[in-house]
């Protein structure tokens, strides 16, 4: 719903400028308060909410939220979905404490107009390392399960079917791939909240300068993990020598 994620969000969005206005008119509206230039701080803006029926704040919320979603690229709906992260249909204060640590400064950041300019070398290094570390990982997974289940099927099917090396191998790769794509979201679930968050603006995110940083740190991160996943190279036996017939 529109008014769910404000309504949790108040406190907190009240530091955004927008937001901030838009409530402290609206609450000294309710209050019968036709100037709401004296309210300067979120505290203010707080104690007059405290002050609103049920009836009124549910109201309020609703509308705070229809105007930032009319007032910045922000859809409530897949925010309030992303903070609800065992899928229950509601968000309690466990899950929304965490995804508000996790994002609440980049929202804060994109309604209060900020993060236009081009973004630093530290957000960027950021970014960097949040498009890597997860194509790190599934790089290292996919070259070690492949070589893994590769060799299994060899092992075991190769011989009694009479696939080559190369059927074995791409036989390993489905059940390297099938296993990515089933563990991609629980990698991305336990390393986004651990990794630093660049805080970019939704501007800032177009920039070329973000996506190239995007598009090549993702690349050296699969490419290196791709490096690392050959590991168990050094603990299947190969042929080798044997087998091959003496030079003459």
């Amino acid at each position: 719903d529109r008014g769910i994620l404000p309504s949790y969000m108040l406190p907190s969005l009240a530091r955004a400028r927008p937001a901030c206005k838009h409530l402290c008119r609206a609450a000294a509206a309710s209050r019968g308060l036709s100037d709401a230039s004296s309210i300067r701080n979120p505290s203010d803006a707080d104690a007059l909410v405290k002050a609103l029926p049920a009836a009124s704040f549910k109201l309020l919320s609703e509308s705070i939220g229809r105007r930032l979603e009319a007032e910045s690229p922000i859809d409530a709906r897949s925010l309030a979905m992303e903070a609800d992260s065992d899928r229950d249909g509601s968000i309690d204060a466990e899950e929304f404490a965490l995804w508000w640590r996790r994002r609440g400064p980049t929202l804060l950041t994109q309604m209060s107009g900020h993060g236009s300019g081009p973004p630093s070398w530290a957000q960027l290094g950021k970014l960097g390392l949040l498009s890597a570390l997860p194509c790190f990982v599934f790089g290292f997974l996919d070259n070690s399960i492949m070589l893994v289940a590769g060799d299994a099927i060899e092992s075991s099917l190769g011989a009694k079917l009479g696939l080559s090396g190369l059927a074995c191998a791409a036989l390993g790769n489905v059940v390297a791939d099938t296993t990515g794509q089933l563990s991609g979201s629980t990698v991305d679930t336990v390393l986004r909240p651990v990794l630093p968050n660049p805080r970019l603006s939704p501007a800032q995110q177009q920039m070329r300068a973000a996506r190239l940083t995007t598009a090549s740190a993702g690349a050296v991160g699969i490419i290196i993990g791709c490096l690392v996943g050959c590991f168990p190279l050094l603990f299947i036996e190969g042929d080798g020598a044997e087998g091959k017939p003496e030079a003459a």
